[in-house]
């Protein structure tokens, strides 16, 4: 109706001027019903042949992204029939990430550029750094028109393209004590208060619900206080990955995506050293893969570019279930913001059964290297997981420098 519209008084004003100019007769009126036939003439040229076949072809800069890179998008666009100048042509491209009810990060690039008899296009945006996830591109859009706008046309493409965005990388560096300060990620890991006693064993004091046969009486005796020896230590075959996905909505994103970070790296170390390992995380209700090696399957990259914190259960369901399906002393690398009791009782479990849990705490708290390791120690729940001889790594906003900046420019030649 609106295109109607338009037409109807685009040819009232061309029947105004013609009368203006037969009745008076004039230079100007003639002059301006020249005008005016020009602009309804390019007007239907315009709405017959212009954007009739568009071509479209999107390129990125490179195959694979991670979270906080820049992506440059290259747009190569034809619209044949160069005969017909086009004047000026606006081009839309439009991408977010998530669904409709819930879209974490999108945005579009609009640039208005004068062809005239080109038949086809480049222009590149780019798109400064980008959050993780699994990105769609919407239609393109073209629009073009007469030189006063009076008569437009649009023209959509569909382009069905998408990118993958995966997390980024952080520099852990696994070590025995002390810790690391680097540009990026503070990382630090504490020592567990079990001593090795001999044979490989480790003793550490008693906690209510260890088993009495794992009682040692001649400590227990020598030390006039509780004594338990920890299960001897057996040849992993695999490194269980589990990353806690189940965080309520107050959790401040950034430590999410550090979690995420942490566990995509875990993962690719492993993969890099050919041993065999396990990722579970909450992810569409669970998604779990199973002792393999070698390069990380599409699944698994797909899994970690998409996992949001869903708020679904515990961690501590997670580690239950471990426990029933990996072997005795299988390692655990359990990385995870919750550290309360509920998490105590599930590694609490872990031990009991032979594995050999480690935390990779994402704390929020921000603690210089010197004061971190007493800080760990008298923490309520992280002192007691020490206490049962487990190792906890503490990894601190990792996320505040490597975090989406948001944004676009024109980086067209």
């Amino acid at each position: 109706m609106r295109r109607i519209g338009k037409w109807a008084v685009g040819f009232g004003v061309l029947g105004l001027c013609f009368a203006a100019a037969s009745w008076r007769g004039g230079t100007a009126e003639w002059f301006l019903f020249f005008i005016v036939c020009c602009v309804i003439v390019s007007g239907a040229l315009i709405q017959g042949f212009a954007l009739k076949r568009v071509r479209f072809e999107r390129v990125f800069d490179r195959e694979s992204y991670r979270s906080g890179d820049d992506v440059v998008v290259t747009l190569n666009v034809a619209f044949g029939l160069s005969w017909i100048p086009v004047l000026w042509l606006a081009v839309t491209d439009r991408w977010s990430s998530g669904d409709d009810a819930r879209e974490r990060f999108g945005g579009q690039f609009r640039t208005v550029l004068f062809p005239w008899f080109q038949s086809q296009i480049t222009m590149s945006y780019r798109i400064h750094g980008i959050d993780r996830g699994l990105y769609q591109f919407g239609k393109l859009e073209l629009e073009t028109g007469d030189v006063f706008g009076f008569v437009t046309k649009k023209r959509t493409v569909e382009t069905g393209g998408q990118m993958i965005v995966y997390p980024s990388l952080l520099p852990l560096v696994r070590q025995q004590s002390g810790g690391t300060q680097t540009d990026q990620v503070r990382f630090a890991s504490v020592k567990p208060n079990a001593e090795p006693q001999g044979y490989g064993a480790l003793i550490r004091d008693y906690v209510p619900g260890d088993p009495w046969k794992q009682i040692h009486w001649k400590n227990s005796a020598k030390l006039q206080r509780w004594q338990t020896r920890l299960p001897e230590t057996e040849t992993a075959e695999t490194v269980c990955v589990v990353l806690d996905a189940s965080e309520d909505g107050g959790l401040e994103r950034r430590r999410f995506e550090t979690a995420v970070s942490c566990a995509a790296t875990l993962l690719h170390q492993l993969s890099a050293a050919g041993a065999q390992y396990s990722f579970v995380c909450h992810h569409r209700g669970q998604y779990t893969l199973r002792n393999v090696r070698g390069e990380l399957a599409p699944e698994t990259l797909n899994c970690l570019a998409e996992v949001e914190a869903d708020g679904r259960g515990h961690v501590a369901g997670l580690l239950e279930r471990e426990c029933e399906l990996n072997r005795r002393g299988a390692n655990i690398a359990i990385v995870t913001s919750h550290m309360d009791e509920t998490t105590c009782i599930a590694v609490q479990s872990m031990l009991r059964k032979g594995l050999q849990p480690e935390l990779f705490w994402i704390a929020g708290e921000r603690k210089e290297q010197a004061d971190r390791d007493d800080w760990l120690r008298h923490h309520e729940w992280a002192g007691k997981l020490l206490e049962l001889g487990v190792k906890v790594r503490v990894v601190t906003e990792a996320y505040a420098s490597m975090q989406a900046r948001g944004g676009m420019s024109d980086v067209s030649a």
